[in-house]
């Protein structure tokens, strides 16, 4: 039976308004475009007469498919007003455009969900999914009632790094990210550890150890443990999260 939680859709807050800029910025900067978000967006997101719920996964992907477009739709519609449309999700973000400083502004005015939204300005349309088929995974963990995984978009080590947040009602996506460690950081920001995670815990005090062998050096120590029963149960919880990268319990200082 599901939790009564479940079913309750979480209004977005300005803290994710603010991260989902960033998100955009990161994507477009590169092509000359700035994401701007009024106040009035924020409240609108939150409008009961969206059904369902608008979440911050459906705009990051609206703004990954301007990314693949590399803004060119966007740049058609200097100085003037336009309506972002996404055909996949039924959205509808009333934009300016503005040129100004060597780069088009889009300043996001409101938002609302509906098929047959009609305006008179032009409609700039984004259909096609994004292809997130190159995603290679680097690490993936549980923290607290949240599913995360971190990876890599493309086929080159250069490629940049995502971070998927699946679980709590509000799955997102952030990055993207230069490195694994820039990608870990943004994440203890956004979802700090449970105080019971951050206390320090030493080799004398929590002598049984979990780690990962095959992850990256910065991602393979997964958590030190009072006794070996509470290590095996946290590989058996875990495990199946991670089915590329095998956990392993061990005893004493990590493995270097």
């Amino acid at each position: 039976m599901k939790r009564f939680a479940e079913f309750i859709q979480e209004d977005v807050s300005q803290k994710e308004i603010n991260d989902l800029e960033k998100f955009a910025d990161r994507l477009l900067n590169k092509f000359d475009v700035d994401i701007e978000f009024t106040k009035h967006f924020a409240d609108r997101v939150n409008d009961k007469r969206n059904k369902p719920g608008i979440t911050i996964a459906e705009l990051q992907r609206l703004f990954k498919k301007m990314a693949a477009n590399k803004g060119k739709k966007i740049k058609k519609h200097g100085n003037s007003e336009a309506i972002l449309k996404d055909m996949q999700s039924d959205l509808n973000l009333p934009v300016v455009v503005n040129w100004k400083n060597g780069e088009f502004e889009v300043v996001n005015k409101t938002i609302m969900r509906k098929k047959a939204f009609k305006s008179p300005d032009p409609a700039i349309r984004y259909e096609s999914q994004v292809n997130e088929g190159t995603d290679k995974l680097i690490s993936s963990h549980v923290r607290g009632d949240l599913k995360i995984k971190t990876v890599r978009r493309g086929t080159s080590m250069s490629s940049p790094i995502f971070v998927k947040v699946t679980g709590g009602n509000k799955d997102h996506e952030m990055g993207p990210y230069k490195s694994a460690a820039e990608a870990k950081t943004a994440l203890n920001k956004m979802h700090p550890l449970p105080k019971r995670i951050r206390e320090a815990k030493t080799a004398k005090s929590h002598p049984w150890y979990v780690h990962s062998p095959s992850s990256f050096k910065s991602n393979s120590k997964m958590g030190r443990f009072e006794s070996e029963q509470e290590a095996n149960a946290y590989v058996k919880r875990t495990q199946k999260h991670m089915p590329k990268n095998a956990l392993k319990v061990g005893k004493g200082k990590y493995p270097s």
